[in-house]
């Protein structure tokens, strides 16, 4: 453990696994659980915070007020939203396959994400989102990954494994290190 919540990689192979097909089913089955009652709300909050500033600058194009607006839009759409993914992310956190639970998690929700958020800036402000969307798509797909690997750490859990929101914040630092590591320790695995 790297303190009280945190899981270290010796653990993950010994917790309990579930098949990504029947996570999926048992969210389906109980939506109000999974969704309302497990809403994420570190999740809600980290994502409100790190994409709404993406809208705002990528429509630089726009004037300040329609910059502003679309920027409250997506902060309101990436909380309500993030509250839900983060609830997904976690029910999926330990789902095998992995390389099924990696498609659904890294293309599968962002994809999901992008097409509801056309919809919502289309409907609020027809303004040129296109370069908006790719941008909020790459960063969904970025920001999916880093939730499914910090909660596998033990971070960013609102269920009773949950730490406090200011203990998830302290060790926020050596999981993005750890998350930025994984990629060349992936590689130098399969050298």
């Amino acid at each position: 453990m790297l303190c009280t919540g945190m899981t270290t990689d010796t653990e993950l192979s010994t917790l309990p696994s579930t098949t990504l097909a029947g996570a999926i089913v048992d969210i389906a089955r109980n939506p109000g659980q999974h969704l309302l009652r497990e809403w994420n709300w570190k999740a809600a909050l980290f994502s409100a915070a790190l994409r709404a500033p993406i809208f705002f600058i990528s429509d630089h194009h726009a004037d300040a007020e329609h910059a502003g607006f679309a920027m409250l839009t997506e902060a309101a759409f990436a909380a309500g939203l993030g509250g839900f993914l983060g609830s997904i992310i976690q029910r999926l956190r330990d789902a095998r396959p992995r390389w099924a639970t990696a498609l659904v998690m890294l293309v599968l929700i962002p994809a999901g994400l992008i097409a509801v958020q056309y919809v919502v800036h289309t409907w609020v402000s027809p303004q040129k989102i296109r370069g908006s969307l790719i941008a909020s798509f790459l960063l969904a797909a970025l920001s999916t990954g880093f939730n499914w690997f910090a909660m596998e750490q033990g971070a960013i859990l609102t269920d009773g494994q949950a730490d406090s929101l200011g203990h998830d914040l302290q060790h926020i630092p050596l999981i993005i290190y750890r998350f930025l590591m994984a990629g060349p320790r992936a590689l130098r695995k399969l050298l």
